[in-house]
Order: structure tokens, then C-alpha cells, then sequence
């Protein structure tokens, strides 16, 4: 089931808001599957060693899949653009749902980022779903 969020996602993402004090989401949290998360935990292992060592203060509000992309509204410097930028293009090449290496795709007007095991599973839950 696409979407689904797991019981050991939920704690994931409750950790990572209660570790990295950066992260001040807005309602919708984290707007994207399980197979991004660990991309995110590291980016923000990276991002709390720039503010211990820097002493910087910034905040993500937002982290979303866009277009198959993972984006974030953040107000960080430089140094964290880098490193949220670093996380963008891995998460770019990497399964939204599953966490193994993927690619852009494209159907109907919608993209997203999945890999070939991923997308099979898709395609045949959506045709199990709408049958011709």
C-alpha cells in the first residue's frame, strides 16, 4: 500500500523532531515515503555538526516530495544549503518508497522517483485496482 507509514517510520520521524531542535515542521511534517528517511536522518547528523561547531541557529519548516524531488523550506546559510542540496540529489537517484537506488519517473503529469521493483509493484496494484 503506497503512502502507508509504518510504526517504526512514525517513531523515525517523532526522533529525528526531538533530536535536531532545527527542525520545526509546519502540520505537515514529513511529506514523503519511508525510503527517503534515512537520506534525511543523515542530512541531519551533518547539519547538527555544522551547528555545534559554528554555533549557527537556522530551521527547516518543511520536507516534501515535489515533482519527485525531495524539497525543503529551510532559512539556513550557505553550509546548509550544501548539505541539504547533497541530500536532494541523492534522494533524486534513490527509491522514495524503499530506499534502493531509483530514477525519475514520469506518467500522466505526475513525477516520482522509484525503483524498478517498486514501480512493478505499482503497476500491478494499480491494475489489480482498475482492471480493463
Amino acid at each position: 500500500m503506497w503512502g502507508y507509514i509504518s510504526d517504526d517510520s512514525f517513531r523515525l520521524r517523532r526522533r529525528l523532531q526531538q533530536r535536531y531542535k532545527f527542525l520545526k515542521l509546519d502540520v505537515h511534517g514529513f511529506e514523503c515515503a519511508d525510503g527517503w528517511l534515512p537520506l534525511i536522518e543523515e542530512m541531519c547528523i551533518k547539519l547538527d555538526a555544522i551547528v555545534k561547531r559554528d554555533h549557527i541557529r537556522f530551521s527547516i519548516h518543511r520536507i516534501r516530495e515535489k515533482d519527485g524531488r525531495l524539497g525543503f523550506f529551510h532559512n539556513g546559510t550557505d553550509a546548509v544549503y550544501e548539505i541539504i542540496d547533497e541530500a536532494r540529489t541523492k534522494a533524486s537517484q534513490t527509491c522514495e518508497q524503499c530506499g534502493q537506488p531509483g530514477e525519475l519517473r514520469y506518467k500522466a503529469g505526475w513525477y516520482w522517483t522509484e525503483c524498478d521493483t517498486c514501480l512493478m509493484i505499482r503497476y500491478l496494484d494499480e491494475s489489480l485496482k482498475y482492471p480493463k
